[in-house]
């Protein structure tokens, strides 16, 4: 075979060969960190739409009351907002005006206006406003627990001025410990996540309007499960962490860096995070910066970001975690269940043997005997053998009905009783609460027929 045929037989493996070893170093160059910046950073696609655009210089705050209503405590820490930052716009938004906030800036956004308007749990509320006057306005949010420590425009490093369109902070970086069960990101085996009390974002960012329509479904799918309205609906702890709270903006977080990166996106990414890192325009910042507590915590091992200063400090005073930290009927359950476990327990049993009125003969009866209501216990009352008991104690000898004095009409006779001979119980009476209802009694009004779900009561527009 003479070289020029030679050559075109391998030609085409050389091609195949070439073509696959560019492959590799094009995708070797497009997942490799920046070599521009210490930093982490890696993007496909920056919201374009926002290039050249600032930072708006407001400070957003949320309570129920106006400033003038304030605590001391609460006036203290939001003056440290406007002390450090003098030329920044300082706004205490009030439940009312909220509302009209949300009809005015959202009146074209169906799923966020009905959902935040029909929610009557103020933290629900407190959670997924912050998310909306970002999305809607853009500046930097903070809870009225959280102290500024540092100036707002000294919170972006040199290497991220001009490429920066939202600032979250990390509130958990590392391995579990004894008792994380708690703990609302237990379910991971290392615990990570950021915060939502301090958020600093561009007005109409992408990535605050991912998170607030995420927070509206995760709103619906929890009023779902519960066969329950938006205003009806009882969240436990975890569940407002999970669908407004810091595990919801978290998940936000994580699908949106994964569609606009092209990558998937997760806490495996970012953990051990002991310097910021940037995520398509995202900048996360590290352990300390905002979550001080948690980074000197000792004993544990995780990031603590040492070397990188604290700009806000959290307070943690949470005021309405004690009114959510079981659902109502899952309170009783558990309480139910500490009695029983309280009832069955080896003191228990022999207290109960203990208090147990084992009289002897011609002796005296004073306590344990337990009678009708209405009637009279007489203290000195013999007992005599051959009593039948009554619930576990003994009746007197002969305690017969005086001769002519029938029954009252209707009463049932006493759990455990048996009639006295001659005096039957009267018939028709109404059934112990729990069996089946009496003939001719409408079922309770709401109830579905057997063999299916009750239909979800869907919300109203508002109006």
């Amino acid at each position: 075979m003479n070289a020029p045929n030679m050559l075109r037989g391998r030609l085409p493996f050389f091609l195949k060969f070439v073509a696959f070893v560019g492959g590799i170093a094009l995708l070797i160059n497009y997942f490799a960190p920046s070599t521009s910046s210490p930093f982490r950073s890696f993007s496909r696609s920056s919201s374009a739409n926002l290039a050249g655009q600032e930072i708006p210089k407001k400070v957003w705050q949320t309570w129920h009351t106006s400033a003038i209503l304030l605590g001391d405590d609460e006036k203290e820490r939001a003056r440290t907002w406007q002390e450090r930052n003098p030329h920044y716009r300082y706004e205490l938004l009030t439940d009312d005006g909220a509302e009209s906030y949300v009809r005015h800036h959202f009146a074209d956004e169906p799923l966020i206006r009905d959902t935040f308007l029909n929610l009557t749990d103020k933290i629900l509320q407190a959670d997924f406003m912050r998310y909306l006057v970002l999305a809607a306005e853009g500046g930097v949010y903070a809870d009225l627990d959280v102290v500024c420590q540092e100036p707002i425009d000294t919170w972006i490093p040199p290497a991220f001025q001009g490429k920066t369109g939202v600032v979250v902070g990390v509130e958990n970086d590392r391995m579990p410990v004894e008792n994380d069960a708690n703990l609302y990101y237990d379910y991971r085996k290392y615990i990570w996540g950021i915060n939502n009390w301090t958020i600093v974002c561009k007005a109409g960012h992408p990535f605050l309007k991912f998170v607030a329509e995420s927070v509206a479904k995760n709103l619906l799918a929890m009023a779902r499960k519960q066969y329950r309205t938006l205003a009806t609906m009882k969240l436990s702890y975890k569940e407002v962490i999970d669908s407004t709270g810091p595990r919801a903006f978290t998940d936000a977080l994580f699908a949106y860096a994964s569609r606009v990166t092209g990558k998937r996106f997760t806490h495996k990414d970012a953990t051990l995070l002991e310097e910021p890192m940037l995520v398509d325009d995202i900048l996360i910042l590290p352990i300390r910066a905002m979550s001080t507590a948690e980074a000197e915590r000792e004993g544990v091992e995780g990031a603590h970001s040492i070397n990188w200063p604290a700009v806000v400090f959290h307070w943690s005073v949470g005021s309405w975690k004690n009114d959510h930290l079981q659902r109502p009927e899952d309170k009783a359950v558990a309480e139910a269940e500490a009695a029983a476990q309280e009832a069955n327990s080896p003191a228990a049993e022999g207290a109960a043997l203990k208090g147990e009125n084992q009289a002897v003969e011609g002796e005296p009866v004073v306590e344990a005997v337990q009678a009708p209501d209405g009637a009279q216990v007489v203290e000195g009352v013999q007992v005599h053998e051959g009593n039948t008991p009554v619930n576990g104690n003994p009746s007197l000898e002969g305690n017969t009905p005086v001769e002519g004095n029938p029954p009252v009409e209707g009463n049932p006779p006493f759990a455990g009783t048996p009639p006295v001979e001659g005096n039957p119980p009267v018939e028709a009476n109404p059934l112990i609460e729990g069996n089946s209802p009496v003939q001719g009694n409408p079922p309770i009004e709401g109830n579905s027929p057997p063999g299916g779900d009750p239909p979800v009561v869907a919300d109203l527009p508002a109006q």
